[in-house]
């Protein structure tokens, strides 16, 4: 659940339109829409909505934090790979300057060979 979306599902509920709910959360939960509205409801209705407006803040805080720990494993993982690039670009650059070497020392020495004939 996204926390932008949360008022609105505490809104839909507390108006008792089931259909409006159904529109907010399914693109976020397709696979648990049907539940998850069944048990907001009994929130709603056992507790009110100032307790399914806490417990959806809560799924939003949750949510919001594993999407954050997402974004930092991939953080971590692209800072891993750009410096693994970073290496093999060296090395890369590396076997360039030493082909380069070689390659002037073979016209000197064709060069070299040239002048002896």
């Amino acid at each position: 659940m996204t926390e932008a979306a949360t008022p609105y599902v505490a809104q839909a509920i507390a108006s008792g339109n089931s259909q409006q709910v159904l529109d907010i959360i399914v693109p976020l939960a397709p696979g648990a829409a049907q539940q998850m509205l069944a048990v907001w409801e009994r929130f709603y209705t056992e507790h009110g909505v100032e307790v399914l407006q806490t417990m959806l803040d809560r799924y939003a805080r949750d949510a919001a934090a594993e999407d954050a720990y997402h974004l930092r494993a991939g953080k971590a993982v692209a800072e891993r790979e750009k410096e693994e690039l970073r290496v093999q670009h060296d090395q890369l650059l590396t076997e360039v300057a030493q082909m380069r070497a070689a390659r002037d020392e073979l016209l000197r020495k064709v060069s070299a060979e040239k002048q002896l004939f």
